[in-house]
């Protein structure tokens, strides 16, 4: 069994729906997880963010502009993948909705929702598999109905970076980058293969390319040592994604959407001998980790 996580960029862009059609057509991909649509390019805002925005704006004039760019951003959606849906009804849910998580969590659903319509797979909302007890994940009725959603659907999409508390009767969000944590939550209760997360990057790189330019994959990581890595500034996936699946069978794999068959990472648990930097800034520092044979921690001082 294979489960799929699809970044916000993998929806926002025709190759990426492209591809994700042709990744779906592999039956032992039992459940696609998907962000909310992303960046088309840099200069692009993300639907979440959108959303965020849509909460803490009180003027109503400019709630209301703000509103209207969550509409458009989802229409391109819709006419990216030539469906012919009305979204006239997530827009009055987001409108009328008093509450901030529900209307943040609608990026994650409307998403999933269009792609099984373009996949046509069964949609399958995270409020009725990803389930919490008094904040708290509820593992074993997650558990048991993601064993029920696979017996009675065989496979299913989903949204990512939430789910529903029963006795508080409300959404709750995981940290942004959730959408990881979903995907890695179901791979362990269905004891998959392999997680697949696809990014719109290649692998993961032995330097952020944002500071060096790096052509270079690492081809086998630990989740101990990705958890460093997404501790810092490597933040591929979710450094939740390494605390569910360490020491278990479960093998992920990071896939660039846009490029599959290039500079794949795979995670386990096993331990594998690699050699990366990462930085993290703080305040008036920048705290460094060399990882290599043996490992050293640095601490540069910003410039006043």
């Amino acid at each position: 069994m294979i489960v799929c996580k699809f970044g916000g960029s993998a929806t926002a862009k025709q190759q990426g729906v492209r591809n994700i059609k042709l990744m779906a057509q592999n039956d032992k991909r039992k459940v696609l997880v998907f962000s909310a649509v992303g960046r088309k390019n840099p200069k692009d805002i993300k639907l979440t963010d959108f959303l965020i925005n849509y909460t803490k704006e009180n003027n109503l004039i400019k709630k209301d502009k703000i509103l209207q760019k969550i509409e458009q951003k989802l229409q391109n959606l819709v006419k990216l993948l030539k469906l012919s849906i009305d979204i006239s009804e997530f827009i009055t849910q987001i409108k009328f909705s008093n509450d901030n998580k529900f209307i943040v969590s609608r990026g994650e659903y409307i998403t999933s929702f269009l792609m099984s319509k373009y996949l046509n797979l069964t949609f399958i909302p995270p409020e009725e598999i990803i389930f919490f007890k008094n904040g708290k994940l509820n593992m074993n009725k997650t558990k048991k109905n993601l064993l029920h959603k696979i017996e009675e659907h065989g496979r299913f999409v989903t949204g990512g970076f939430y789910g529903y508390d029963e006795n508080e009767r409300k959404i709750v969000l995981f940290e942004r980058g959730g959408g990881d944590t979903t995907g890695a939550i179901i791979a362990k209760l269905l004891n998959a293969k392999v997680y697949e997360n696809y990014t719109d990057i290649c692998g993961v790189k032995p330097i952020n390319p944002k500071y060096f330019l790096s052509t270079q994959t690492i081809s086998k990581l630990s989740y101990s040592d990705m958890k460093k890595l997404a501790s810092y500034d490597g933040s591929v996936v979710h450094k939740s994604v390494c605390e569910l699946l360490n020491k278990t069978s479960v093998i992920t794999k990071i896939i660039n959407i846009f490029d599959y068959n290039k500079g794949v990472t795979t995670l386990d648990s096993n331990s594998h001998a690699c050699k990366f930097v990462c930085f993290k800034e703080a305040d008036n520092k920048i705290d460094v980790l060399l990882h290599g044979e043996k490992e050293m921690k640095l601490s540069i001082k910003k410039s006043p």
